[in-house]
This record gives structure tokens, sequence and C-alpha cells, in this order.
């Protein structure tokens, strides 16, 4: 993936409750979500993410294949990518709510 192959540290899994658990330890500057997941949604992550103190100021961008941004309207996300996407997307998506993005991201 690009992002692994920039100056960012990337963690990456696939499980949403251990992405919670990669959320409060590494406090990262961006989290991307995908909107529908086993166990947990991608809404119900952020609302948890913005309950807890340690979290809640980490922007989210959520991502989602079958639906438009106007669907999660009620969930405090601070970008939206509908699938699929492509890298300048990604990049603008993260740009968009970062204030930093490194140059190798391509």
């Amino acid at each position: 993936m690009c992002l692994h192959s920039s100056e960012w540290l990337v963690f990456a899994t696939d499980n949403p409750k251990e992405a919670l658990e990669i959320a409060k330890r590494h406090t990262p500057d961006v989290i991307l979500c995908d909107a529908s997941m086993p166990d947990l949604s991608g809404p119900q992550i952020i609302t948890t993410l913005g309950a807890d103190a340690t979290t809640a100021g980490i922007p989210v961008v959520l991502m989602s294949g079958y639906a438009d941004a106007e669907m999660f309207s009620h969930v405090a996300w601070k970008g939206f990518l509908g699938k699929p996407f492509g890298v300048k997307e990604l990049k603008e998506a993260l740009q968009s709510v970062v204030r930093y993005i490194p140059p190798k991201i391509e």
C-alpha cells in the first residue's frame, strides 16, 4: 500500500476491537476506517473513539463502497472516501484532516 512506502508509521488491522486498542495505545495522527466491518461498524468505532479522552481528537477518514457521506452524517468523521478510490483521492482525504503529508505518497 502507498502509505507503507511513505514516511508514515502505519498500524493496520482488520479487527475493529484491536484497532481501538491500537488507537488508544499510539494515538495516531489519523485513522482510516471502513464503514462496514464485523463486530463493530465504522460509525460505532468513531463513536467509541469520540467517547474516550485519549482518542477523541484523532481525525477519522471513513471509507465506504456501498454508501455516500450523507448516510453517515450522524457520525463525527473528518473525511470520507467512496470506494473504489485511488492514491490521489486518499492523499487528498488525508491532507484535509492532517497538517503534514509526507511528499512520498504517490
